[in-house]
């Protein structure tokens, strides 16, 4: 029966009692003082007189039992260093003590060790000390060496670890790019839908209808743009930095600056007057109005509007020669420039959606902009009434697609307003008509305007004069490099970036010699020049390219450009717009980033490698040590059968039985290295099977005790490498133990997992260097995982083998 003592002092809340020895012959404790293995000093505890000291401590401090007797603990201790003060501290609270401290060999070399140090009092109730050294400077070592496998393998496991995560980017991206192809789908299916509807609406206005995707940049116009401003644009589309284009100089800044605010501020109308560039030169008066969508984070998405020229551009120019009138004839709001309802009817369901210049013009109020065909006609001028509602119903019941008529509406003060109406009537495949979208205009109050130009001239001064923002306000406060090259004066404007980035002084408009070709990379210049020159002579409306920059400090900087080219109706390039970004940060990043990767690769590999080597190294040994051996002695038995005489029949039997004993062990040894028993049975059937099997060949009993080992909780790895352990432990006993009982007992509790093996055969000196490397071996697994595996033995006393691994998360099966 096995017993353990647990020192008192180890207990939680108890205190260290001072031991008093009975008066007993002491010869038993002196001769298991004296053989030890571990360096015992017994010494005064007043002033630490050596007065007592085994074989084990003159070998470890290198002097004589002789030697140091003489001595005390400052010659054999750092007495100066905190942890030995320490312990003294705990030794005198409580009469033991356990620490790390460097203790003095006689060559003055100073050895990391554990001591642990007891007081008690003898027969003459003076106070001593036995003390226990354990020199910590293999296992230090040993712990270095398993930090920097540790390293090696979580290394490794990063490297796997980045792998899977691009794989599941990879899968993410996939998804996402599906999903953003669904939205774009309704998106584009419900912006087709809009476009048809601005369609409709750009064909019966006079007006320049206008939808303006905020997201995309895109500004989709009616066809009047070409009647009103001269211009032809190509499927219907400008971007939005085409319209500032046509914005005059003194208010583009002004009118941009107003745009974003609203945009900005969440409101969902915007209205403004401006002076726009036809493309014969001439400058119109207008007054753009929109209504705003928006997202559910009021994010602007469209801009949907209209664009009125409101006088004759020679009249203005004229009007504005002028004196102009006083501040009490500038009163007219901005909104009363606005003389057009837009409207849709819903000829199925009699629903009409009015615009909301139908209140501004009219005075009538329809809540959400909805009412009925009755809100409209009810307000006719009842001399028109019934031939207007006529004409309408005789239009739709014809083929006709549009329908115009000139009649008297009676707005909500009283008066009367002369209005003309043009709509277009949808109809279906058949031919019946089932939608009308049009334009009511109030004729009344654009007579009226136009009879006073002197009022149109003196609120377009006034806009004029009151927006000055600068565009370079936006052009400098970009964190790139933002430049407007214009192709046909052949110069170009940088923003104050390109100073701060790359130290070169700018004045104004720089031609591209001064202000970037001579500070190109010598080795990059002309493959540059080249595709600069290329991507001009095509009918590309963007262009990239990468290149080296030389800075002023004579530093190279990795630049990418990124352009705009704006074309003329012909395609010819006269402009562009764009952006150089400093990215030598980036290309540092990334080259270190494909280093770091070769790296771990290399790491992995060589991991690899060195695993192989280590599995083709244990079968070699094995086959060798083993399989090679009974395939000796059975050819040494055919040899003798070979030569004939009386014992020819048991020579063949022998060698029969050493061959059937080489292929069991073949087949053990291959079942050895197949890692899936774990998988499909679990460690503890894996373990009760090799138990069997031993017992059916070896003449030794096993007991095996795995009952309170969750193997559930750890993983495949994990319990392979205990597997191995159980193994490795096993065939030591039977090649050199002669045991006739083997235990094997496996458990676990909230700390730690325990396995010991024990035997009662001949036992091994622990202090004796070993030749074989079973022992190692199973060091090394424990070591794998943060354990430790201990060995107790003497000659003749048997073995035990201790096992223990922290319950860590590394090994907790996630899956």
């Amino acid at each position: 029966m096995r017993t353990s003592y647990e020192s008192p002092a180890k207990k939680k809340g108890a205190a260290f009692k001072k031991y008093t020895a009975p008066v007993i012959n002491d010869t038993l404790p002196r001769l298991a003082f004296d053989n030890s293995l571990q360096a015992n000093i017994l010494s005064t505890a007043s002033n630490g007189k050596i007065i007592m000291v085994n074989s084990a401590a003159c070998k470890l401090l290198g002097y004589s039992k002789k030697e140091l007797l003489a001595k005390t603990w400052s010659a054999i201790f750092n007495i100066h260093e905190s942890s030995f003060k320490n312990l003294l501290k705990q030794q005198k609270a409580e009469g033991y003590a356990k620490g790390s401290v460097m203790s003095i060999k006689k060559n003055g070399k100073q050895i990391p060790c554990e001591i642990t140090s007891a007081v008690f009092s003898g027969k003459n109730q003076i106070e001593k000390t036995i003390t226990t050294i354990v020199d910590m400077s293999q296992h230090i070592l040993r712990q270095e060496k398993t930090d920097k496998k540790k390293e090696k393998i979580v290394s490794g496991n990063i490297a796997v670890a980045k792998l899977k995560q691009q794989a599941i980017d990879l899968r993410s991206e996939k998804l996402v790019a599906e999903n953003i192809k669904i939205a774009q789908a309704k998106s584009d299916t419900s912006e087709k839908e809009n476009k048809e509807w601005i369609k409709h609406i750009s064909i019966t206005s006079y007006d320049i209808m206008w939808d303006w995707d905020v997201v995309k940049g895109q500004i989709y116009v009616g066809n009047s743009i070409e009647e009103v401003l001269g211009y032809k644009v190509q499927n219907n589309t400008i971007s939005f930095a085409d319209f500032k284009r046509c914005l005059s100089a003194e208010e583009k800044n002004a009118v941009e600056a107003k745009l974003s605010k609203t945009l900005a501020s969440g409101n969902k109308k915007w209205n403004d007057s401006f002076m726009l560039k036809r493309l014969n030169g001439t400058v119109a008066s207008v007054v753009g109005r929109a209504i705003i969508t928006r997202d559910e984070q009021q994010k602007p998405l469209h801009l949907i509007g209209a664009i009125k020229v409101i006088n004759d551009p020679r009249k203005l120019e004229s009007k504005t020669q002028k004196k102009l009138p006083g501040k009490e004839d500038k009163a007219p709001a901005l909104s009363t420039l606005s003389f057009e309802v837009i409207w849709d009817l819903n000829l199925l369901t009699s629903e009409l959606i009015m615009g909301e210049g139908f209140e501004e013009l009219f005075g009538y109020t329809l809540k959400n902009y909805k009412g009925n065909i009755t809100d409209w006609s009810e307000h006719l001028y009842h001399d028109d009434k019934e031939m207007v509602k006529k004409g309408m119903q005789a239009a739709i019941a014809s083929p006709a697609s549009h329908w115009e008529h000139a009649y008297r509406f009676n707005r909500a003060d009283g008066s009367v307003a002369r209005v003309f109406d043009k709509a277009t009537i949808i109809r279906h495949t058949d031919g019946k008509a089932y939608r009308m979208i049009g334009v009511m205009q109030d004729i009344s109050r654009q007579r009226e305007s136009e009879e006073r130009p002197d009022l149109r001239a003196a609120i377009s001064a006034k806009i004029i004069a009151e927006y000055t923002d600068s565009l370079n306000l936006v052009f400098n406060s970009s964190s790139d490099i933002l430049f407007d090259y214009d192709l046909v004066s052949n110069k170009v404007l940088l923003s104050d970036g390109y100073e701060k980035v790359f130290g070169h002084k700018t004045t104004g408009n720089m031609s591209p010699e001064d202000a970037w070709i001579i500070h190109l990379h010598p080795d990059d210049a002309q493959a540059l020049t080249l595709d600069f020159m290329r991507v001009l002579r095509s009918d590309e409306m963007e262009w990239k390219h990468s290149y080296r920059f030389l800075k002023a400090d004579g530093l190279v900087a990795n630049v990418l450009n990124s352009a705009v080219i704006l074309r003329d109706a012909n395609g010819k390039a006269y402009r562009m717009i764009g952006s150089m970004q400093d990215i030598s940060k980036q290309t540092v990043l990334e080259e270190r980033l494909e280093q770091e990767i070769k790296l771990k690769e290399k790491q992995i590999a060589e991991a690899t490698e060195d695993a192989k080597d280590t599995e083709r190294s244990d079968l070699g040994k094995e086959l060798h040590d083993n399989v090679n051996q009974l395939l000796g002695a059975s050819r040494m038995y055919l040899q003798m059968a070979k030569n004939g005489g009386k014992n020819s029949e048991m020579y063949l039997s022998r060698a029969s039985e050493y061959t059937l004993t080489a292929i069991e062990e073949i087949r053990k040894l291959s079942k050895g290295l197949t890692t899936d028993i774990i998988k499909n049975l679990g460690l503890s059937h894996a373990i009760q099977n090799i138990v069997h099997d031993t017992m059916e060949v070896n003449p030794v009993k096993i007991y095996c005790n795995v009952a309170h080992f969750a193997e559930n909780s750890m993983t495949n790895k994990f319990q392979l490498n205990v597997f191995r352990i159980v193994q490795e432990q096993l065939n030591n006993i039977l090649k050199h133990a002669r045991a006739t009982e083997v235990a094997i007992n496996l458990s676990q509790n909230g700390k730690s997992i325990l396995l010991s093996i024990s035997d009662n055969g001949v036992g091994f000196d622990t202090g004796k260097k070993r030749t074989g490397i079973g022992v190692d071996n199973i060091k090394a697994r424990a070591t794998s995982y943060n354990g430790t595996a201990d060995f107790v033995s003497q000659s003749g006393q048997g073995c035990v083998l201790s096992v223990t691994f922290p319950v860590e998360a590394g090994l907790l099966d996630k899956s």
